[in-house]
């Protein structure tokens, strides 16, 4: 039926072959001009799993205060140097940066000199009824005096100069837990920061921080790169007492666009001289080049198409274009060797049966990533499908009319030869010994949950980054809970209810919640605050205020803002202190229609248990944590590999089933590619590597061509027609094999992750398929005579 079909079909293309050939070269113009705006995508979050807590969490990590902006750590190394030296050149630094590339710096908390009173003068909003009343009975006429006195000795003092206003507002210290609160919060920007003359600094007193709000996309690897051109001319004049770091996720974009076209560039390149090599090599025929033709325009129509319906295409996914056009080769290769041996051009129809069930095989693999909820193995998926089915295609209908017939002498090639029955025993005998080491060596396989994995960024950047995190956040890592709730009010009642439940669990929390709380607790503060200085209570306390302030010397109006406060109507609110709303920018963001509440905390095993009870008392709320994380990435990981393979198992088994219906001829076929399945896996077990992500998808390529390698070597044993076959299979498998080791010489580890699975697979699978398939058929199956449906 297939053949009868192809030969309606086939008949048909003959008769219009140049207006055929003339549309074919319309289309690919278009599709050459389409491919130039496609836009690619160096997120590295698409080849990452879709497992909710993954993606909420990376989607906090992109939300943070660092998020987006760029850091700059100055570290004071010269000895001849003071730190007001540094202070001195960041400030130069500051000014220059402003402007199309930088929209602001950040040097420190935006503290004025009146900041602290305002706060003071908002603080009724913090205080309750119970902390009121706590206070009038600690606050007896003696303790007045006493309190007084002490501060009278403060004001004198040097420290005077900076407390004066305060005092004014405060003099009896209600509001001292909330200014000592602020040095805690200051923490959340790292456990070593502090501050220096209005800069962020650490307490060794030997670095300064600079944060850079900037317009450019993180994503945007282009105008990452230009930003980062920016800065280093920037700090060309940088002084000898003065190291400086860049931390920026424009560093990760940049390097990773850089490299991978670097690397797309290398290795396409490589491919295509490599693989024009090994076809002139063999067929001694220039016209050998329409082979790279054919895959090439099948994976630029499927890049086209990709970007229409994904909208972009990961750049990862078009890195893989190298190994595509290797697997889609094999058809051209297989019908052009078929008709130089047969010398007829009919002899493709024989042909078609063989290559459109490879194409299932292969594309089977590929649908099972359909399954997967990573989205780069969906446009993977897509690209690859397409691409094989548009080159079969071609090389079916339209390449024969194209083919000398000349007769093709071509060199033998591994396994060709007369059989023996003794050396075939042999062969299988030492093939499943191999097969017993290598399940030993797969038994020891590892995935890697490292993301970093996929990051090309240079070694020095990963180096400064690792230096800023010892310098600004020590060596304990900080963790984070986090409430979520569609509105602010509602975030900041639940943020309150877990402050309450921790405060005494642990002098380690940095909270908002006492800064900012539910407008219905300001409301009944303020209303406490009203009636308590209203009362009995309130009304003696500032009397004796009063005369304890005569009896230590103060003027009669030393304190006069505070007792204007006791009766004031109305309070600043937080946004009316500059540097406490800069703050709260930290523990507060909105995005999408829901408002995030942070609190932080140390990564101790103690108050991630307690947190992780509060994750589950309150609804809307979650525990982040970089052991959480790579908990939930490694799972996440391994349940996708046994996703995939899994499908992909019952997949093949199906096709093979519907295909080859005889048991026997199902095994034999598969021979080929478990045995790849093992090399790769015993190579990385035995090597002590994890198997990364990468290197699982060029495991189901290699896995793809080792079936068709089965199915087209199969077929004609069957047939036992000659149409080179076995030659045409170690052509195809040393053309696409150049793209896999194509891949070995880039620097991505990605990359490199691909080509070294790609290249132990497909080689383990050609020689498996090439010498042990025959092997076993003849021992096992010469009995059966057909390999597939008719």
């Amino acid at each position: 039926m297939v053949e009868h079909l192809f030969k309606a079909v086939f008949s048909f293309v003959e008769r219009r072959q140049r207006l055929v050939l003339a549309a074919l070269c319309v289309l690919m113009a278009a599709c050459a001009v389409a491919a130039t705006k496609i836009h690619y995508d160096n997120d590295l979050s698409g080849m990452l799993p879709s497992d909710p807590a993954i993606r909420r969490d990376l989607d906090l990590i992109r939300q943070s205060v660092f998020a987006g902006k760029v850091v700059l750590s100055f570290e004071l190394a010269g000895a001849n140097a003071s730190l007001d030296d540094l202070v001195q050149y960041v400030d130069k630094v500051a000014a220059r940066l402003p402007g199309p590339m930088v929209s602001a710096v950040i040097k420190g908390p935006k503290l004025a000199p009146g900041d602290l009173v305002t706060f003071v003068q908002s603080a009724p909003r913090l205080v309750g009824e119970e902390r009121l009343a706590a206070f009038a009975k600690r606050t007896s006429s003696s303790v007045i005096d006493e309190d007084l006195k002490a501060l009278r000795s403060r004001l004198i003092s040097f420290q005077g100069m900076f407390i004066g206003g305060i005092v004014r507002v405060d003099p009896l210290g209600l509001f001292t837990p909330e200014l000592s609160y602020l040095q805690q919060l200051a923490a959340t920007f790292g456990r070593n920061v502090t501050f220096y003359n209005g800069h962020f600094a650490t307490q060794d007193g030997r670095h300064l921080m600079l944060i850079l709000e900037t317009p450019v996309p993180v994503t945007d690897g282009t105008r990452s790169a230009a930003l980062l051109d920016f800065l280093q001319t920037s700090l060309h004049d940088r002084p000898a007492f003065a190291k400086i770091d860049i931390i920026s996720g424009h560093a990760h974009t940049a390097a990773n666009e850089t490299q991978i076209k670097s690397d797309i560039s290398r290795t396409v390149t490589v491919a295509t001289l490599a693989y024009l090599l090994v076809l002139i090599c063999f067929f001694r025929d220039m016209r050998a080049a329409i082979f790279f033709l054919i895959p090439a325009c099948s994976v630029l129509a499927a890049l086209v198409c990709s970007g229409l319906v994904f909208g972009s295409v990961s750049a990862f996914v078009a890195a893989m274009a190298s190994v595509i056009i290797g697997v889609s080769d094999d058809y051209g290769i297989l019908v052009y060797t078929a008709i130089r041996t047969a010398g007829r051009r009919d002899v493709a129809a024989v042909m078609a049966r063989p290559i459109i069930l490879a194409a299932f095989f292969t594309t089977g693999i590929f649908m099972v990533f359909f399954f997967s909820g990573v989205a780069g193995y969906h446009q993977l998926a897509f690209l690859t499908i397409v691409s094989i089915w548009l080159c079969v295609g071609f090389v079916l209908l339209i390449f024969p009319h194209l083919v000398t017939t000349a007769p093709l002498k071509l060199p033998r090639t591994v396994g060709e030869g007369a059989s023996d029955p003794q050396k075939d025993k042999i062969m299988i005998l030492g093939w499943l010994v191999l097969v017993v080491i290598m399940c030993v060596g797969a038994s020891r396989i590892q995935f890697n949950s490292d993301i970093s994995t996929l990051d090309g960024v240079d070694p020095k950047v990963r180096a400064g980054e690792e230096r800023f995190e010892e310098v600004w956040l020590g060596r304990q890592k900080q963790s984070i809970f986090v409430v979520t709730a569609p509105t602010l009010e509602a975030a900041l009642t639940i943020n309150q209810a877990v402050y309450k439940d921790s405060a005494a669990f642990s002098k380690q929390i940095a909270s908002i919640a006492p800064f900012m709380r539910p407008s219905g607790d300001e409301n009944k503060n303020i209303a406490a605050w009203h009636a308590f200085w209203l009362s009995g209570e309130g009304l003696a306390l500032r009397d004796s205020l009063r005369a304890a302030a005569a009896r230590q010397g103060f003027s009669p109006e030393a304190f006069a803002a505070f007792m204007t406060l006791t009766q004031r109507e109305s309070f600043p609110t937080i946004d009316e202190v500059p540097f406490l709303k800069q703050m709260s920018e930290r523990f507060v963001s909105s995005q999408k229609g829901s408002v995030r509440v942070l609190t932080f905390f140390p990564e101790e095993s103690a108050l991630m248990e307690h947190f992780d009870r509060l994750a589950l008392k309150y609804p809307g709320t979650f525990v982040f944590s970089r052991a959480h994380f790579t908990q939930r990435f490694s799972a996440s990981i391994n349940q996708e590999a046994v996703r995939l393979a899994g499908c992909a198992i019952v997949f093949l088994g199906l096709v093979a089933a519907f295909f080859l219906r005889r048991m026997r001829l199902i095994l034999l076929v598969l021979s080929a590619a478990v045995t790849s399945i093992l090399a790769v896996l015993a190579v990385y077990g035995f090597w002590g590597k994890p198997l990364t992500a990468p290197a699982l998808v060029a495991l189901m390529i290699a896995v793809g061509l080792a079936i068709d390698y089965g199915v087209f070597l199969l077929y004609a044993l069957q047939r036992k027609i000659d149409t080179g076959t076995a030659k045409a299979v170690s052509i195809s498998a040393a053309t696409t094999l150049t793209g896999g080791l194509s891949l070995m010489a880039a620097h991505h580890p990605a990359l490199f992750a691909i080509g070294l699975a790609l290249s132990v697979g497909l080689a383990v699978g050609w020689l498996c398929a090439q010498i042990i398939l025959p092997a076993l058929y003849r021992r096992y199956c010469s009995d059966i005579h057909e390999a597939v449906n008719e």
